[in-house]
C-alpha cells in the first residue's frame, strides 16, 4: 500500500504560520498599549531631557496606522515654562518606515 501526499499539507504549514504572525503581532500591540510600557518609556525619555514628559494614555492601532495620545503634559525643568495638550491624533504610514523615512499623513492636536 502507497502512501499518498496530502494535498493540503501546503495549506495546513500555511495556516499555522499565519496563526504564528497573528499571535506574535497581538501580543506586540498588547505590550505596546500596555500603561506599564507608556511608564517605562516616559521614564527613559525623562532621563536625559530637560522636559519632563507626562502623557496618561497612549494607543497604537496598527490596523488603522494611528497613534493617540491623550492629556500630556510638558515641564521644564530650567524655567517654568509648561506646554500641554489634551490629545494628539497622528495617523502615519507604514511603508515609509521601510525607506527609513517617517511619513505623517495626518496630525491633530487639540487644545494645545
Amino acid at each position: 500500500m502507497i502512501k499518498r501526499k496530502s494535498k493540503h499539507r501546503g495549506l495546513k504549514y500555511l495556516a499555522i504560520i499565519i496563526f504564528i504572525i497573528a499571535f506574535f503581532l497581538y501580543g506586540t500591540v498588547r505590550i505596546v498599549n500596555d500603561p506599564r510600557t507608556l511608564i517605562h518609556a516616559l521614564k527613559v525619555a525623562n532621563l536625559k531631557s530637560p522636559w519632563k514628559i507626562h502623557v496618561e494614555k497612549f494607543t497604537w492601532t496598527p490596523t488603522s496606522h494611528q497613534i493617540e495620545l491623550k492629556n500630556i503634559l510638558s515641564v521644564s525643568e530650567k524655567s517654568d515654562k509648561k506646554i500641554s495638550a489634551d490629545s494628539i491624533f497622528i495617523k502615519y504610514n507604514p511603508w515609509g518606515l521601510l525607506r527609513g523615512k517617517s511619513i505623517i499623513d495626518n496630525l491633530e492636536i487639540q487644545n494645545l
